[in-house]
């Protein structure tokens, strides 16, 4: 091998093992990039686009001596529903000690605060993103309710999408029912009062929280809404709501329903409340039936 041949045959070998160095770098870099991406919490963006949906809660957490601690739900139910409108509806319901399943739901707001740090004011607190995916969502807040009352700490929610939120006792009610006839309890025994009843009369309870009453008499219409708070004990066969009204500036309502069957509705009027007892009624009471409208 002449001397041109010999130098021809190392330029080769070099630039050979120049490309296979440079293949194995980049195969070694993206390696690398991909061993980084793994180890980086995914958080899809732009957030407003990806949070939006109906999410469960599945873990609860509190930081303590530096240890993120597990709190028990124990059977306590927590769904959002996040819509794009920038509002977003909170369905709680949980067990009270005296097995009272206490219900309720309310719409509150929420709004991206950063994008860059996945910061997210979710009602009065900012949360921080840790993780969202399609179908989970794990995120970090300085506050946390407890029965109502706020508490300050350290907080890690676990949340998973759902399709629908998950049925509690307030579900039962949702809906539209139309009123059907009124009886007043005489001696033990309901019978029909057969005065003049409005026109038109309905109570709607919808997915926030909200009842309706709507009224038309003598050709003049009155709609009131109401938040909701729904009791149901499983040892009774009766539910309670307490109807408050929206503006705080008339009584509230507090009624004993029970169901004839799914689109049977009997609504006890407060005369018939026993505060004492209320799994037994008053006598010489009222209520109304409705039927739900389909």
């Amino acid at each position: 091998m002449n001397m041109k041949e010999t130098i021809r045959t190392m330029s080769a070998l070099l630039t050979m093992m120049v490309a296979m160095a440079v293949f194995a770098c980049t195969f070694t870099a993206c390696s690398d990039d991909e061993n980084d991406n793994n180890d980086v919490t995914p958080i899809l963006h732009p957030i407003a686009e990806h949070i939006t949906g109906t999410w469960m809660m599945t873990n609860s957490y509190m930081l303590q001596d530096g240890e993120w601690v597990e709190d028990p739900l124990n059977g306590y139910v927590e769904d959002y529903v996040i819509r794009p409108d920038g509002t977003y509806i909170r369905c709680e319901s949980s067990t009270l000690p005296d097995e009272q399943t206490f219900d309720y739901r309310r719409v509150h707001t929420w709004n991206v605060i950063s994008e860059e740090d996945a910061i997210v004011k979710v009602g009065r607190w900012n949360h921080r993103i840790e993780r969202l995916t399609a179908d989970e969502i794990v995120w970090h807040c300085n506050h946390a309710s407890d029965n109502g009352v706020s508490v300050e700490g350290e907080f890690k929610w676990i949340l998973k999408r759902i399709e629908k939120p998950r049925a509690t006792p307030y579900t039962r009610i949702l809906g539209k029912w139309r009123f059907h006839k009124r009886y007043h309890d005489q001696g033990g025994e309901w019978v029909e009062v057969t005065e003049e009843f409005p026109t038109d009369y309905w109570r709607e309870y919808n997915e926030e929280g909200i009842c309706i009453t709507h009224f038309l008499r003598d050709g003049k219409e009155e709609t009131t809404k109401f938040r909701c708070y729904y009791y149901a004990y499983p040892s009774w066969d009766m539910d309670y709501v307490n109807h408050v009204h929206s503006n705080y500036e008339q009584p509230n309502s507090f009624n004993a329903i029970w169901y004839a069957d799914k689109n049977t509705l009997h609504f006890f009027h407060e005369d018939c409340i026993n505060e004492e007892d209320p799994t037994v009624l008053l006598p010489g009471g009222h209520k109304d039936v409705f039927v739900r409208e389909k």
